[in-house]
């Protein structure tokens, strides 16, 4: 009786906070239906670290020279972290007066040297107001830094969020990624908006330098490779929660694509829940606890069939039921939000992936303190 309870119990909740993140949704994308226009550019920093992104480091700065922000307030910082391939040299091919390109080989140690070193050293660098954070793989829109900045002013922000985009990619995995990395910006924007949750995603950040250094920036969390978007957001939390901001407008959409394979997308989500145990802010692991319990009590209803019978499969028929329509109606949203097409079959495997993958990479981030980064194991 307890178990039926218990589950009955995970499951309504976790129905319950998707439709509370879905409203809050609504709520942000109504009240920021219209472009801000700012009276002044505020000069800013556009850093990117990449490592290994041969493939992608030509559309990224191409669509960074192509921004609309005023060329005189605005420098483009890449950081390059050790590459093994021509990242280096593509970027300098491409570069103009507006790009400089700091290799870090010679100057950092590789093996002490991750994301937020890289990001530290570019910020190091930087005069500007601002400090605007972008993924190597990723291609901004022409209005990008405008709008963000503009909105951010406006509104009195130290920090401003924006969503990630997936490009459509081949298959289901692509397609799975597209659904569940709309969802997640939901998330992310609703957790903020009402302080439930606090996630972040560097590939489409920007804050004001003078707080990143009130708050010693990246100080207090250099025992993880990862996190310096989410570390960060909490760090500007502490210090004063009303001054961030999430824009949904379409113009700061930074798109993306997605990872080729299953082994890559295991990782790339086993590198994210690592950081888990880590976060300061209660409400955030409470949650980050129920959607893990919720995806493992699934699999246990099926594991217990052969003892339990057919109340076991009513009791994963309700709960499966329960997670679903959470899911379903979040991801609706967020494809519609974000201008996806989906199939019925698409939402049928991505119903009965997620709570596999949640599991799987749950457990793994657990017991496993490594993951594989670029090429390095890292912790």
């Amino acid at each position: 009786m307890v178990y039926i309870s218990f589950t009955l119990l995970v499951g309504a909740s976790y129905l319950f906070l998707q439709v509370i993140f879905t409203h809050k949704w609504r709520d942000l994308k109504a009240a920021s239906a219209k472009e801000t226009k700012a009276s002044v550019a505020p000069t800013v920093s556009v850093i990117i670290a990449a490592r290994n992104e041969e493939l992608h480091i030509e559309n990224c700065l191409k669509s960074i020279f192509a921004q609309s922000y005023p060329a005189h307030s605005m420098e483009v910082l890449l950081i390059d972290n050790h590459s093994t391939d021509q990242t280096v040299q593509l970027a300098k091919s491409i570069a103009n007066d507006r790009v400089t390109v700091f290799p870090l080989a010679g100057l950092l140690e590789e093996h002490k040297t991750f994301k937020k070193e890289a990001l530290e050293f570019g910020i190091a660098q930087s005069k500007a107001e601002w400090i605007a954070t972008l993924d190597a793989d990723c291609v901004a829109p022409s209005n990008w830094i405008e709008t963000l900045l503009a909105n951010a002013e406006t509104q009195g922000l130290d920090m401003v969020l924006g969503p990630i985009k997936i490009i459509p990619g081949n298959g289901f995995l692509g397609k799975y990624q597209q659904i569940e990395i709309a969802g997640l910006q939901i998330v992310t924007a609703a957790g903020l908006s009402n302080g439930l949750l606090l996630s972040a995603n560097g590939a489409n950040l920007a804050f004001r330098r003078e707080v990143f250094h009130a708050v010693n920036g990246y100080a207090g969390h250099k025992k993880k490779a990862s996190g310096d978007d989410v570390f960060l957001l909490h760090t500007f939390h502490r210090r004063n929660p009303s001054r961030i901001g999430y824009i949904t407008l379409e113009p700061v959409w930074v798109h993306t694509k997605p990872v080729s394979s299953i082994k890559s997308l295991l990782n790339q989500r086993i590198r994210w829940a690592s950081k888990t145990p880590l976060y300061g802010h209660p409400s955030t692991k409470i949650i980050s606890g129920l959607v893990f319990v919720n995806s493992v009590l699934l699999i246990m209803h099926l594991l217990l069939l052969p003892w339990f019978g057919v109340s076991q499969i009513y009791l994963f028929g309700i709960h499966f039921i329960l997670k679903s329509q959470g899911d379903l109606y979040l991801l609706h949203n967020g494809a519609r939000s974000f201008h996806i097409k989906i199939t019925t079959r698409h939402w049928l495997y991505a119903l009965i992936l997620n709570p596999l993958l949640v599991t799987y990479v749950g457990v793994v981030s657990l017991i496993r303190p490594t993951y594989y980064w670029k090429g390095r194991q890292v912790r």
